[in-house]
């Protein structure tokens, strides 16, 4: 009965500790007035527009002193046999670096498991809104 018991329980912990959603947030710089615009770099426009939607506390301007660069990865994409041959805990990460003035001011990154990179990017756009836009 304890046996099964100490199975349960280390079950139960080892599919928590797969279950890994930390955000990975720090600022660069501090004391840099908060932004009232951002300008958006991406190579995915689907990244574009998705954080357009849902950052909605600020404006968007192609002039604007601080610069958002926002990507996700999928590690499945990777070709490379080195880097698959180790293996991963997770399938991709989505990550925010905001730059003022062309330099790092504040960035956040979380990995995430399966194809929603939506969920994390939404979890990293938390953080800055908490961090950054609140702030000051």
């Amino acid at each position: 009965m304890i046996q099964k018991l100490i199975l349960l329980i280390g079950s139960v912990f080892l599919f928590l500790g797969c279950q890994n959603n930390e955000v990975y947030s720090s600022f660069c710089k501090k004391n840099i007035k908060r932004p009232t615009c951002l300008k958006i770099k991406s190579l995915q426009e689907e990244t574009k527009s998705f954080i357009q939607k849902e950052l909605t506390e600020l404006e968007f301007k192609d002039r604007c002193d601080f610069t958002l660069e926002a990507m996700y990865y999928n590690v499945k994409a990777c070709t490379n046999p080195m880097a698959n041959s180790v293996g991963t805990d997770f399938d991709g990460y989505a990550r925010i670096t905001l730059l003022y003035k062309d330099e790092c001011y504040y960035k956040v990154q979380q990995d995430y498991k399966g194809t929603e990179w939506q969920n994390s990017m939404k979890a990293i756009l938390k953080h800055i809104k908490d961090d950054v836009l609140k702030a000051q």
